[in-house]
């Protein structure tokens, strides 16, 4: 994500491990969920990001599908940019495809 808006500027960058299973036996549905971990750059510092996230994707095409994930997120910036750190939830609409 970027937010240049955001005081000090925004970017971070992570990545999730977890569960995942197919609701058919086309596997043209599937539930996931899982942890994430990531950093978040922010004033010219590095400030940890850990949560999780969960989501549900269907099968458009063969190729393509669409979901929609939800992820919670403690932003441990929150403590040096005017706040506390907390946990913020977040949605996503998800469009994808497979190659």
């Amino acid at each position: 994500q970027v937010l240049p808006d955001l005081e000090g500027g925004y970017f971070d960058f992570g990545g999730a491990g977890g569960l995942n299973l197919h609701l058919n036996r086309w596997k043209t549905s599937r539930v996931y969920a899982g942890g994430r971990l990531g950093i978040i750059k922010r004033g010219g510092f590095s400030y940890p990001l850990s949560g999780f996230e969960s989501g549900i994707d269907f099968d458009v095409t063969n190729t393509m599908f669409v979901g929609l994930r939800g992820t919670g997120d403690y932003r441990s910036d929150f403590d040096f940019w005017g706040g506390e750190a907390e946990i913020r939830y977040s949605g996503f609409v998800r469009i994808g495809f497979k190659f």
